[in-house]
C-alpha cells in the first residue's frame, strides 16, 4: 500500500511539474548579445520599458575608482521575472570587475569571470541590488542589461540596453562615494536618446520612440520621504493657438460623423505650435463627471497614462492620472499637476470642455509615458457626477481603444472619404482573384482591387440565408472587436442593404457610427439566397470599429442568420459559429497572388462547447451528487447502499471528466501550436488551463488512493477518510466550481448569462449545504450519544468519535475484542436506519438536491449550446 501511495504521489507531482516548471537562469549563449533565447519575438520594443539602472557609475558617465565597490540597482515600474546585468570596459566587449553581495534569486552567469549577474528563478522581482567592485586600475565602463517581463501569454522583454543611454537624472556624480551611499533613486527621467540597442521587432506595432516607461502600482522609491518632484519640466507653460474649432491632427468623435458641437463626446490632440515639448489636448462632451484620454501599450486597460478633465463643484480640473491594473479607479499621479498647463475650461448646462497642454517628457516616473511615441489611444468618460475625490471615479462604460497605434506628436487620424467619392462598380461579369468557395455554394466570398480607385476593394458575398450573410476581419482569430460587413435583408419588403458593423464583445454586432467607406453596388434576395456586391475602403474610417485591410488579419467566414431587419440596426446573432481563415494574411497580397481558400470547417467552437457540457455533467451532476450521498445519506442507507451509489456516481464523473478534458486539445489541433491552448492576455484562459490540469491530476489520484484504503474498522481509517473526502474531495469540488465559472466566462465573454446563472446556482447550493449541516448537527445533539457519529456530517463525526474514545477507551477496546471473537461464528445483522426525524429530512434533501441539480445542469447545457 505504501508503494502504491508513493506512485500516486509521484504521478500527481509530475502533473504539477508540467504546470509549474520555470527557468533557472539564462544560458551562457546569451553572454554576448544578451538576447533571451527560447522566447517568441517580444512586443516590448526597442526601449527600456520603464526599467533603469541606478548607480553612481551611471551618474559619472561610467567612470570608476580603482578597486572601489559600487552599488548597482535595477528597478522598473512593474515586476519582472528575468534579467542580465553585465559590466564591460567602455567601448569594448571586454568584461571587467566583479559582482558580489547577490540577493536571493540571483546568480553569477558563466560568461568568464564574475562580471555578469542574472536571475536564478522566474519569481517576480520588483528590483535587484548588487555590488560591483572595480578592477585594480581606474577607468570607465559600460553597463548593459536585459529585462524579461513575461513569456506567456505575451512575450515581453527589453534586451541589450545600454544603461548610459537611458541615464536617469536627479543625482550628481560622487566618484569617491562608498557603495553604501550610491544608488539614490532619481526624481525624474529625461527623454532618452534614440541610439539604443534594442530587441528585434515583433509582429505587433512597437512604440516608435525609445522612451516608453510603463506605469506601475508604485513609483521607484525616492531618496527622501517627500513626494516626487519633477526636475525636467520646461521653464514655463507655453501658450497655444488652438481653439475648440481648430483642426487637430488626431480627432475622435462619438458618434463618428458628428460636428464637434453636436457630438456627445469629442477628443482632439496635436503638437503645440509654440513648443515642441508640449502636446495640446482638447476634450468636449455631455458629462457631469469627467472625460479622459489615455495612452496605452495595448488595447486593454492597465498600465496606462491617462489625462482627464474632472468636474467638481461646477469647476473643471485637469488631472494627470495613471491606471495601474485595469480594475481599480485611476489614481492621480504623485504630482498630478506637474507638466499640465491649463488654457481654458468650461462647464455649462451639462456640457464640459477643457483645453490644456501636457509636457511630452516624463514628469512622474513610473506613471507617465513619453508622448513622442506610439500608443493605442483610449477614450473614456463618466456621465454622472462623482464624489469629491482626487482621482477619476469609475467610467460609465468600457473605454474605447483605437484600432491602431498613434504617435500624438506626429500622426493624424485618417479622414473618412465622402460617400460621393465611391468608386465605379465592377462589371457584372467581373472576375475575382481571391475567392472562398464557389458561386452557388452555401457561402461564397470573393475580392478584387477596384479598377477605378485602388483605395477600395471590390467584394462579393452570396449564400443560403434569409436574414443576412457577412464577412469579418479580426486581428486575434476571435470574433470580439472584429470588423464585419454584412448584406442584410429586410423581411418587411425583401430589400437587401449592405452595412458596416463591428463586434464589441456583445451577442450582436453593432452598426458603425459612420457608414462611410462602404459603397453598395448590387444587392438581391432570390430563392432563399442573398447576394451583394460592394466596395470597402482599405483604411480606417471609424476608429475602434474598422480595421486596416492592408495588414495581416484573420478573416471570418460562414457568418449568416435567418434573422434580418432594418438597415439602421446591426447584425443579430448568427445561427452557427462562423469559421476562420487558416492563417493570418494580408488580403491585398492574397488578391495580387490570386489565392483561393477553403472555409475552415474544423468544429473548434462546437468541441469547446461539448467540453463545457461534459464538465458540467461531470462535476455538477455526478461528482456533486456523489459527494452528497457520502455526506448526508449514511444514516438513511446504513448498510453500504450509499457507498454503491457514491462509487457509481464518482466513476461516472471520472469517465465523463476525462472525455471532457481531452476535447480542448482536439479543438486546438489546428492552432499555430497544435493542441496547445492559446493563453489570453487577461490571464483567465491561463488560469482555466492550469486549474484544469490540477483538477484532472487530483481526480485520477483520488480513486487510486481509495483502492488502497485500510479496513473500515481500522484504527487509522480516519486518516484515509480525512484525506480522501475532506482534503482532496472538497478541494476538487471547490476548484471545479471556480474553473467552470472561468470556462463559462471564456465561452461567452460578451454576456454574463452562463457564468451569472452558474454563480447564482453555486451560491444557493452552498447555502443549502450549510442549512443541512446545521439541521443534522442540531438533531444529533438531541439523539443518544452512541447514535451521534452516524447522524452528523462526516466533518463533525470525528468530534463525537474522539470524544467517545477519550471517555471510554478501555470499554471500546473490550467491546472490539468481543466483536472479533464472535465475527467468525455469528453472521452480522443488517443495520436499521436510525429512527429519527433526520431520516425524513435526508430523503427530502436528496430529492430536492437531485431535482435542483438536474434542472440547473439542463439550463447550463442549453445556455452553453446557444452561447
Amino acid at each position: 500500500m505504501k508503494m502504491a501511495l508513493i506512485r500516486v504521489t509521484l504521478l500527481f507531482l509530475s502533473c504539477l511539474t508540467i504546470v509549474f516548471s520555470y527557468s533557472n537562469g539564462p544560458p551562457t549563449s546569451q553572454c554576448s548579445g544578451l538576447t533571451p533565447t527560447g522566447h517568441p519575438t517580444s512586443s516590448g520594443g526597442s526601449n527600456p520599458g520603464g526599467f533603469y539602472i541606478y548607480s553612481d557609475l551611471i551618474d559619472c558617465n561610467g567612470a570608476y575608482n580603482a578597486s572601489q565597490a559600487y552599488t548597482i540597482r535595477l528597478e522598473g515600474s512593474q515586476d519582472f521575472k528575468g534579467f542580465i546585468i553585465q559590466a564591460r570596459e567602455s567601448g569594448t566587449s571586454n568584461l571587467i570587475g566583479t559582482f558580489s553581495s547577490l540577493p536571493s534569486g540571483t546568480e553569477l552567469m558563466g560568461c568568464g569571470g564574475s562580471a555578469t549577474v542574472s536571475h536564478s528563478n522566474a519569481n517576480p522581482k520588483s528590483s535587484v541590488t548588487v555590488t560591483w567592485t572595480a578592477p585594480a586600475s581606474a577607468g570607465t565602463l559600460d553597463i548593459r542589461y536585459t529585462v524579461v517581463v513575461s513569456r506567456s501569454p505575451q512575450s515581453i522583454y527589453y534586451a541589450n540596453v545600454v544603461a548610459a543611454t537611458f541615464r536617469p537624472s536627479g543625482s550628481s556624480c560622487t566618484l569617491n562615494s562608498p557603495a553604501t551611499s550610491s544608488s539614490v533613486a532619481p526624481t525624474s527621467t529625461p527623454a532618452p536618446s534614440s541610439s539604443t540597442q534594442g530587441m528585434p521587432s515583433s509582429s505587433s506595432t512597437p512604440p516608435t520612440s525609445s522612451s516608453i516607461s510603463p506605469t506601475s502600482s508604485s513609483a521607484p522609491p525616492s531618496s527622501s520621504t517627500s513626494s516626487v518632484q519633477p526636475t525636467n519640466l520646461p521653464s514655463a507653460c507655453p501658450s497655444t493657438d488652438k481653439s475648440p474649432s481648430s483642426d487637430f491632427p488626431i480627432v475622435f468623435k462619438s458618434p463618428t460623423n458628428c460636428d464637434r458641437t453636436s457630438c456627445t463626446f469629442y477628443w482632439a490632440m496635436g503638437p503645440n505650435s509654440g513648443s515642441s515639448q508640449y502636446l495640446d489636448v482638447y476634450m468636449e462632451g455631455t458629462v457631469d463627471g469627467w472625460m479622459a484620454v489615455g495612452f496605452s501599450l495595448d488595447q486593454a486597460m492597465g498600465m496606462d497614462d491617462v489625462l482627464g478633465c474632472k468636474i467638481e463643484n461646477n469647476d473643471v480640473t485637469v488631472l494627470d492620472t495613471w491606471n495601474p491594473n485595469g480594475y481599480n479607479a485611476n489614481q492621480a499621479d504623485s504630482n498630478s499637476s506637474a507638466g499640465i498647463c491649463t488654457h481654458s475650461t468650461s462647464y455649462t448646462n451639462g456640457r464640459m470642455s477643457c483645453l490644456f497642454s501636457r509636457t511630452v517628457s516624463i514628469t512622474n516616473q513610473g506613471q507617465d509615458y513619453n508622448l513622442d511615441s506610439s500608443y493605442y489611444i483610449l477614450r473614456a468618460y463618466r456621465t454622472n457626477s462623482q464624489p469629491v475625490v482626487s482621482f477619476l471615479y469609475k467610467h460609465s462604460s468600457t473605454p474605447t481603444p483605437s484600432s491602431v497605434q498613434y504617435n500624438p506628436m506626429r500622426d493624424s487620424t485618417t479622414p473618412a472619404p465622402p460617400i460621393e467619392d465611391c468608386p465605379q462598380a465592377p462589371p457584372s461579369d467581373a472576375t475575382y482573384p481571391f475567392r472562398v468557395g464557389s458561386p452557388g455554394d452555401d457561402y461564397y466570398f470573393a475580392a478584387n482591387f477596384n479598377s477605378d480607385n485602388s483605395s477600395f476593394i471590390d467584394m462579393r458575398l452570396e449564400g443560403k440565408a434569409d436574414g443576412y450573410i457577412a464577412v469579418g476581419f479580426t486581428a486575434t482569430r476571435d470574433m470580439y472587436n472584429a470588423d464585419v460587413v454584412g448584406c442584410k435583408r429586410d423581411p418587411a419588403d425583401g430589400s437587401v442593404s449592405v452595412i458596416d458593423t463591428w463586434n464589441p464583445s456583445t451577442r450582436s454586432n453593432l452598426l458603425d457610427a459612420s457608414q462611410s467607406g462602404i459603397c453598395r453596388h448590387t444587392a438581391d434576395y432570390s430563392n432563399g439566397r442573398i447576394s451583394c456586391t460592394f466596395s470597402k475602403y482599405v483604411g480606417i474610417i471609424d476608429s475602434g470599429q474598422d480595421l486596416d485591410l492592408n495588414t495581416t488579419l484573420y478573416r471570418i467566414y460562414n457568418a449568416y442568420s435567418p434573422t434580418g431587419g432594418l438597415a439602421s440596426e446591426g447584425l443579430s446573432r448568427h445561427t452557427i459559429t462562423p469559421s476562420f481563415s487558416r492563417a493570418q494574411t494580408n488580403l491585398l497580397t492574397d488578391i495580387r497572388e490570386g489565392r483561393t481558400e477553403d472555409v475552415d470547417t474544423w468544429p473548434k467552437q462546437q468541441l469547446l462547447k461539448t467540453h463545457g457540457t461534459f464538465m458540467t455533467i461531470a462535476w455538477l451532476a455526478l461528482a456533486m451528487s456523489g459527494a452528497f450521498f457520502a455526506a448526508w445519506m449514511k444514516p438513511v442507507l446504513p448498510n453500504g447502499e450509499w457507498f454503491i451509489v457514491h462509487r457509481i456516481l464518482m466513476a461516472g464523473s471520472l469517465i465523463v471528466g476525462i472525455l471532457g478534458f481531452i476535447l480542448p486539445f482536439i479543438a486546438h489541433a489546428r492552432s499555430p501550436t497544435p493542441g496547445i491552448i492559446s493563453f489570453s492576455s487577461d490571464g483567465k484562459n491561463t488560469a482555466h488551463f492550469v486549474i484544469g490540469i490540477i483538477i484532472m491530476c487530483l481526480h485520477i489520484a483520488n480513486p487510486i488512493i481509495a483502492v488502497f484504503r485500510c479496513n473500515p474498522k481500522g484504527e487509522k481509517r480516519w486518516i484515509f477518510n480525512l484525506s480522501h473526502a475532506h482534503i482532496i474531495g472538497y478541494a476538487l469540488l471547490v476548484l471545479s466550481f471556480i474553473n467552470i465559472a472561468l470556462g463559462a466566462h471564456l465561452l461567452d465573454r460578451g454576456s454574463f448569462e452562463v457564468a451569472g446563472f452558474y454563480i447564482v446556482f453555486i451560491i444557493l447550493l452552498t447555502l443549502f449545504q450549510v442549512f443541512l449541516f446545521i439541521i443534522h448537527a442540531y438533531n444529533a445533539r438531541k439523539a443518544p450519544e452512541k447514535d451521534r457519529p452516524a447522524l452528523v456530517h462526516s466533518l463533525l463525526k470525528y468530534k463525537y468519535l474522539f470524544a467517545a474514545s477519550t471517555g471510554g477507551e478501555h470499554e471500546m477496546k473490550n467491546k472490539k475484542k468481543e466483536e472479533e471473537e464472535k465475527k467468525d461464528t455469528v453472521k452480522p445483522e443488517k443495520k436499521k436506519p436510525l429512527p429519527s426525524a433526520l431520516i425524513r429530512t435526508s430523503w427530502i434533501a436528496v430529492i430536492g438536491h437531485l431535482v435542483a441539480v438536474s434542472v440547473a445542469v439542463l439550463i447550463m447545457i442549453i445556455l452553453i449550446a446557444i452561447a
